[in-house]
């Protein structure tokens, strides 16, 4: 028989010690275990109330009764060769009697599965780390998974040094690890490191420091087999401290889970007073997925993700939505778009953000790349909305994908324009409403002649309502024949004075122009135009909204075209009149 791996107990007390509190004469513990007939339980243990010490205790869940009440030292003694405790298994009140674990000692142990699971009264003292050389061969108990969970009493847990010899290197998953413990202040992990048996980390610190912050460190972890990352920090609330540097992932490609990684993590500030350093994570390649990768995260100021591998990354959608702190992303000119197939609300309500130089704006190789993308969605929606910052450069990106891009820049504020005017749009369908709408540093020309969307978009409502444009063009490469809905098309834009289509386009789908162009004065030659296709195609009844933008006056074709289209098609135009 192969012997277990080298281990060495740095604990003066080889003893595993507790301590349980009862509160009535007569009261009853329970050492609760896990029901299994793979587990040889095979231990000695000093109730610490002067009763003899019971040894070769074989069975799961071991009682013991108190004569009177209070709180009592229980020894698991060095001399048992077998120990395992899943608190969760035991009664909802038996929980509560856990008040404290001071030491690890030399206590061999079967499982750290749900080990204090629900003890919400335990504060935790040890300062060695358990012996794991004779962990149970089945997967279940070879995993930490939810050993801290909901221990709500715990408010400093320090494991950094439990990685020792080859103490970690049976462990299977670490999921839940200290989920929902909401009152711990301090917790070190650095160091952790398991091996490839270790597939799962989600949910690992789900709420941790919920209620009064955290200094959270984690650095310098290995989680070579880790297949599952999903809301591995869920919820986190920091104090001053989160630091998670230099991991290292798996070595493969494109097979390991990220959603939600950072989802929700805050800080007591809640200000941004935390700068997050991952650029020294290796083997990024082997993420797949980062949706709500750090939605909602009011800790971060600056995130660094430079060398980051993004090649194999699929879905980008909520990747920042609601970072409403985080002013700069350093390493995105390093990222890879050749997987990405969504990035919808990637940026949505990202309020302080910007994208000022190289480092933290979109490299060539990324736009270039991006032809998979489907759904662009808000995905700079409100970006920089309550402290202006540079834009994104997007003037290359490979649009030729993509089938939505609705309020892609909706109430954006940017301290320069935006350079959309290359993209290939032809893969565009249904409602594309609102992609400018209200964006501040949309502003000049907006020369749009080579968006070739088709028949197939349906609606072009709130296009660049609220934005300063001066002059926005098309060309016959867009296809108007489909559009039904033209309603705030360009409302309130009021430095706009040309607006050009194509020579034959077709408005025949069209049902409205409602306030179009309210508190907007075309140059008559641009209205013009547009009431002889209108009059050429249209045969719909429409209410049309221009603003104070005037007609040549009759004879002419415009004036023709207008009272054509009020007499035969019943339509309802209010605009500022024929021309003097």
């Amino acid at each position: 028989v192969k012997p277990p791996p080298f281990w060495k107990s740095d604990s003066v007390d080889n003893d595993l010690v507790m301590e349980w509190t009862t509160a009535s004469d007569g009261d009853s513990i329970e050492l609760s275990g896990v029901t299994s007939t793979t587990l040889d339980y095979d231990y000695d243990v000093d109730w610490g109330d002067g009763s003899a010490i019971e040894t070769n205790v074989t069975i799961h869940d071991k009682t013991h009764t108190y004569t009177t009440a209070g709180t009592y030292e229980v020894r698991i003694k060095s001399s048992s060769t077998s120990f395992a405790l899943d608190i969760s298994t035991g009664s909802s009140a038996n929980k509560l009697l856990l008040t404290k674990f001071k030491n690890w000692g030399t206590v061999a142990l079967q499982s750290l599965h749900q080990m204090f699971y629900g003890a919400e009264n335990m504060v935790y003292e040890a300062t060695d780390y358990p012996n794991l050389t004779a962990l149970n061969s089945i997967t279940s108990y070879k995993s930490a998974k939810n050993m801290f969970r909901k221990c709500l009493a715990i408010t400093n847990l320090d494991i950094s040094n439990w990685q020792n010899e080859d103490l970690l290197i049976n462990t299977t998953a670490w999921e839940y690890f200290i989920y929902d413990c909401q009152n711990i202040q301090t917790f070190n992990a650095s160091n952790l490191t398991t091996a490839a048996t270790c597939t799962s980390l989600q949910y690992f610190a789900y709420k941790a420091g919920l209620n009064v912050g955290c200094n959270f460190t984690m650095d310098n972890c290995s989680f070579t087999g880790v297949t599952n990352l999903s809301n591995c920090f869920n919820s986190v609330k920091a104090n001053t401290i989160f630091s998670v540097e230099n991991w290292t992932l798996k070595n493969a490609s494109g097979g390991t889970n990220a959603v939600s990684l950072f989802i929700g993590v805050d800080s007591v500030a809640g200000t941004g007073n935390i700068n997050l350093d991952l650029s020294g994570w290796t083997n990024t390649s082997c993420l797949n997925n980062f949706n709500n990768f750090f939605r909602g995260c009011d800790a971060f100021g600056e995130i660094n993700m430079s060398n980051w591998d993004t090649s194999n990354v699929t879905n980008l959608a909520y990747m920042f939505y609601a970072n409403y702190q985080t002013t700069k992303i350093e390493g995105l000119e390093d990222w890879n778009s050749s997987s990405v197939t969504t990035m919808n609300n990637a940026f949505y309500l990202a309020h302080r953000l910007s994208f000022p130089t190289s480092t933290s704006n979109f490299g060539s190789a990324w736009g270039t790349n991006l032809g998979n993308c489907a759904n662009f969605n808000n995905t700079f929606a409100q970006c920089g909305y309550l402290v202006t910052g540079s834009p994104p450069n997007i003037s290359n990106w490979d649009m030729s994908g993509a089938t939505t891009i609705a309020s892609m820049f909706s109430s954006a504020r940017f301290s320069s324009s935006i350079d959309p005017t290359n993209w290939d749009v032809s893969s565009l369908t249904g409602a594309q409403s609102s992609i400018f709408l209200n964006m501040d540093g949309l502003s000049g020309v907006l020369d749009l002649s080579a968006w070739n969307f088709t028949n197939a978009v349906t609606s072009l409502t709130n296009f660049v309502r609220g934005t300063d444009i001066t002059s926005l063009t098309f060309s016959n490469s867009a296809d108007f024949s489909s559009v039904t809905n033209m309603s705030y098309f360009c409302y309130v834009a009021s430095n706009l004075t040309t607006l050009t289509f194509g020579a034959s386009v077709s408005f025949a789908s069209c049902t409205t122009w409602v306030n179009a162009f309210t508190s907007v004065t075309l140059d008559t030659a641009s209205y013009d135009a547009l009431l002889i296709r209108n009059e050429a195609t249209n045969s719909n009844t429409v209410t049309l909204t221009g603003g104070s933008s005037l007609y040549t006056k009759a004879p002419s074709a415009a004036a023709t075209a207008r009272a054509a289209l009020i007499a035969d098609h019943s339509w309802t135009i209010t605009d500022g009149g024929p021309t003097p």
